[in-house]
């Protein structure tokens, strides 16, 4: 993969940016989130991890003009704050599906032509 976009940068989405800039999995990466402090936080600490050890991978947070020509898209998007208030495992898939909702049009209106690979939840 040369260029990948996360989007949702929480625990999961956090995870995944940190296990393909360790892996050197992609050429660029773009960390998408709707609280940009955390995104940009996110990318500072990517930089910073991959110096010393031969980091190569481009980062960049909250840019969509990147989405255009992006190989792949991760939609990690979540909030897991949602199940300390149910046991229910579904109850953040309304949350999830809201996201979805918002980010689509953004990726159709980038003209995407990649892959789009949805993380989500659902075990019970």
């Amino acid at each position: 993969m040369k260029k990948v976009a996360v989007i949702g940068i929480g625990h999961v989405g956090s995870t995944v940016a940190y296990t393909l800039v360790s892996r050197r999995v992609c050429d660029e990466l773009v960390l998408l989130d709707e609280n940009e402090a955390l995104a940009i936080a996110e990318m500072h600490d990517l930089k910073t991890g991959q110096v010393g050890h031969g980091g190569d991978v481009t980062i960049t947070a909250n840019d969509e003009s990147q989405l255009s020509d992006c190989d792949l898209i991760i939609f990690s998007a979540g909030d897991i704050s949602i199940l300390q208030h149910s046991s229910d495992r579904f109850a953040e898939l309304a949350y999830t599906k809201q996201v979805a909702a918002q980010w689509g049009p953004k990726i159709k209106a980038a003209n995407f032509k990649g892959i789009l690979l949805s993380i989500t939840n659902l075990a019970t």
